[in-house]
Order: structure tokens, then C-alpha cells, then sequence
């Protein structure tokens, strides 16, 4: 188990690494974009997800009370919504986005999705396609990602940092009671990664946080106790196999838990690099 943990911990370090220095490939699709949706009204429950075939990609569902509502498509593992997961329930945190329909149902966005790690085989719904409900448009398929395949454009370099140099913090956020890291969360580690490096930083600050959602028919779920311990570790072990000196850091774990109100609770599930000159 050990071992496995290891190799996970070392691949996860590698796809930071290799997010730091990689252009940007893609190839170029119609996508839609969603407006941010800020004053949306807010929605927070537990829920078996349900999916549906499409002729292109599949749909993703929840219900909360009568209602079903679109949560997103399933895409490559590059897209930036991930999905949920069958037999296990699934944890949606978002606001619903009013005048607009997808996949035949009304829209929760932007969504949050956590999958609870107990299995429910209850949450097994698989809907065949229905004619006349597709997908919106999209710019990245199901399977593998596409990333490399066709060439666009390079990102503009970003530009190095100059003295007097400044301490710089980085925020990570996790869904509910994980320690994964993955897309938006792994870019982020390679940026303090950057910047560490570009300042020949002194120190290294990772402080990890626990926090409790509060659903919107008023129950609060609290992750558990150990979850900040497990991030703020994790993310310890990633700068160490990345080559960074122990020295350079303090790690800790903020004691009790953040507690959510409804509005945004996942952005309190999180672990913060501060890095200092």
C-alpha cells in the first residue's frame, strides 16, 4: 500500500512538473460559454447523479426534490468539469442559472461536485438517448484528451518576477472529505512551484483546512477530522518529491472546521502555499 501511495504521489508530481513547462496544445471546437451567474439563487444537496447518452457525449443529471437539473457533460479528464460517479452519491454546491435549459433540463452553474466515497448501488440510472436532446456544444470529447493533437497558438510566456520580491499566496480547493489533486488544483501547485524556484524561496507555508456544507434543506455536512492533516501532508510530500529542501517548510493543519452557510462552502475546503522571499 505504501509503494502505491508512493508511485501515486510521484505521478501526481510529475503531471505538476510537466504542467509547468507544457505549451498550449489544443484543438479548437465551438465551445459553450455560461454567464458566471453570481446572483444565482444558491443550491446545495445530496443526490444520486443519473446519466444519459446523447449522439455525441453523455449528459450528467441530479434531482432535488421534483426537479432534475443538468450538472454538466462528460468530457476528457482535461475539462474542467468533473463528473460524477455511479453507485456512489454525489455532493452538487452551485447556483441555478435562470433562462437557460440543457440537455433538456434546467442548469446549475457553476456546480461543485464531490463524490462520496460510500457506495450506493441504488445510484446506478443510466438514460438511453432521448432524440431531440443533445449536448451543449462542446470542445473536448469522452475519451482520451486530445491535448497535442492540433497545434494553436503558444501562451505568452508569463513574465519573470522582480525584486524586491513579495510573499505570494496560493490557494487550493478540494471537494468534500478528499485530498485529490487534480486540473485547476494541480496547475496551481505548479505555479507556487514556479515561483518558489523563479525567488529562491526561504520558506515554505502549507496550512490545510477542514469545512462543513450547509445544504440548502438546512443540514450541515462536516468532513471529517483527519481530512486537513491528509492535504496539508499530501501537499508536503508533492514539494518534497519535487525536490524542495525540508528545511524550507511549516505545515499544519487548522484546528475544528470552517463552517459553510450555503453560499460558496467549497471554496472553504482548501489548503493555502505561502511562499516566502
Amino acid at each position: 500500500m505504501k509503494t502505491l501511495q508512493k508511485f501515486t504521489i510521484q505521478v501526481l508530481c510529475l503531471t505538476v512538473l510537466l504542467a509547468v513547462g507544457k505549451g498550449a496544445f489544443a484543438a479548437e471546437h465551438e465551445e459553450l460559454v455560461l454567464p458566471d451567474n453570481t446572483n444565482g439563487q444558491p443550491i446545495s444537496f445530496v443526490s444520486c447523479p443519473a446519466i444519459q447518452d446523447t449522439s455525441t457525449v453523455p449528459c450528467w443529471f441530479a434531482d432535488h426534490g421534483d426537479t432534475r437539473y443538468f450538472l454538466g457533460i462528460q468530457q476528457d479528464i482535461g475539462a474542467a468539469f468533473h463528473p460524477p460517479q455511479l453507485k456512489h452519491r454525489v455532493l452538487v454546491e452551485g447556483r441555478i442559472l435562470d433562462g437557460y435549459r440543457l440537455c433538456g433540463a434546467p442548469v446549475i452553474h457553476p456546480v461543485t461536485i464531490s463524490v462520496l466515497p460510500e457506495m450506493d448501488l441504488q445510484c446506478n440510472e443510466m438514460v438511453p438517448a432521448i432524440p431531440g436532446i443533445e449536448p451543449p456544444p462542446h470542445e473536448r470529447g469522452a475519451g482520451p484528451s486530445n491535448d497535442g493533437l492540433e497545434p494553436r497558438e503558444r501562451a505568452a510566456p508569463q513574465p519573470l518576477p522582480e525584486p524586491p520580491f513579495e510573499a505570494r499566496e496560493f490557494v487550493l480547493s478540494f471537494t468534500f472529505d478528499s485530498a485529490v489533486m487534480r486540473g485547476t488544483v494541480t496547475r496551481i501547485i505548479s505555479q507556487a512551484f514556479q515561483y518558489a524556484r523563479q525567488i529562491d524561496a526561504s520558506a515554505i507555508e502549507i496550512t490545510a483546512y477542514r469545512a462543513s456544507s450547509l445544504l440548502t434543506g438546512g443540514q450541515e455536512l462536516i468532513e471529517q477530522a483527519h481530512i486537513a492533516e491528509s492535504r496539508a501532508e499530501k501537499l508536503h510530500t508533492i514539494f518534497l518529491e519535487a525536490g524542495f529542501d525540508e528545511d524550507l517548510f511549516s505545515v499544519s493543519a487548522s484546528p475544528g472546521y470552517l463552517r459553510g452557510n450555503g453560499i460558496a462552502d467549497h471554496l472553504l475546503r482548501k489548503a493555502v502555499i505561502r511562499v516566502i522571499p
